[in-house]
């Protein structure tokens, strides 16, 4: 069936919708993509490690540049990259991603789809051990989308770093929040990418301490409701072996710091596991307020109410029909 509105979500106010309209990405123009991705549709320049869609022509080398950790290779007018380390492969206007992380682990951060790909002001920054989808003006990732599997949780190889670990992120080419923003604000520096689940890679770990991974959070819905399901999602994972989050934040119009970093009046968190016949998924839309120690499973709602809200397409990479097999119902951590 599809999802019921939480009778907490009528004193959710202001709330700024980021969307793309809920339809398929659009892939040309809008959106800059950072990190070892190349999209076709608009052009693309090969800088180092990264790729910056531009929204028109192709800058290459000699007519074909080759990178180690996150370049292109083009050949015919058609680009295709392979990264290690995160980054994806485009081939025909068709993305899909293959990332390399550190330890072995074959993991691919988008294999769900790319929601709101186009989306004006925004980067699409692809790390090792996560993507993201980041708002430009907001300050603050619109989602971050990533694969954990039990052996990477099985294979803790670091210790989470002191405080002053939480940097601006270089990436955002100045688009970015600052530690300064988060000073004396009242708020946490919340992970939308916890870092008991990046535990597995020193350099990982680091990465989830940029603040392209960071909201303003409550501090108490953050140590308390919100710790309590991100446990839940790794027991979750403990159990299944894979599963695929997103994890997002809706914007209010509150703000903190010299560079206006817009304060979530909500976030949300969808996981998707396969069942080897098909997907499954469960999902949950949380006040950025003080809720204590509520069950987290109080505030399940369907991916397709979280869509309502958000504008966004999620698990685009499937199609409609398969979309619609789990995205309808309200799955809690007991479904799941």
């Amino acid at each position: 069936m599809k999802g019921t509105r939480p009778y907490w979500l009528v004193f959710v106010t202001a709330i700024v919708v980021i969307g793309c309209g809920g339809g398929t990405p659009n892939d040309s123009g809008g959106t800059t993509t950072t990190g070892g991705s190349t999209t076709t549709g608009g052009g693309t320049t090969s800088t180092g490690g990264s790729t910056i869609t531009t929204g028109g022509g192709s800058t290459t080398t000699g007519g074909s540049t080759t990178a180690t950790g996150g370049g292109s290779t083009t050949t015919g007018g058609s680009t295709t990259t392979t990264t290690t380390g995160g980054g994806s492969t485009t081939t025909g206007g068709s993305t899909t991603t293959t990332t390399t992380g550190g330890g072995g682990y074959d993991l691919d951060h988008l294999r769900l789809g790319i929601p709101g790909l186009g989306m004006a002001n925004t980067y699409l920054l692809e790390k090792t051990g996560f993507a993201l989808l980041h708002d430009n003006v907001g300050r603050i990732p619109i989602w971050v989308q990533y694969e954990l599997t039990k052996a990477q949780l099985d294979n803790r190889v670091t210790d989470r770093p002191p405080s002053s670990a939480f940097k601006e992120d270089p990436d955002l080419l100045g688009f970015g929040s600052t530690p300064e923003d988060y000073s004396g604000s009242g708020y946490s520096r919340g992970h939308m990418a916890p870092s008991a689940d990046m535990l597995w890679n020193a350099p990982v770990q680091l990465d989830c301490f940029l603040l392209s991974n960071i909201v303003p959070q409550n501090i108490t819905m953050n140590s308390e409701v919100w710790n309590e399901l991100e446990q839940e999602v790794r027991r979750a994972t403990q159990t299944y072996s894979r599963v695929w989050i997103i994890t997002g934040a809706i914007k209010s119009t509150l703000t903190i710091g010299a560079n206006k970093v817009a304060v979530p009046s909500s976030m949300y968190k969808i996981v998707v596991r396969s069942t080897g016949t098909g997907w499954k998924s469960m999902s949950f839309l949380i006040p950025n307020s003080d809720v204590g120690h509520s069950d987290f499973d109080a505030f399940a709602v369907s991916v397709d109410f979280i869509e309502s809200i958000t504008g966004l397409n999620f698990c685009n990479a499937f199609d409609p029909a398969v979309q619609a097999v789990f995205e309808d119902d309200v799955v809690d951590s007991y479904g799941f």
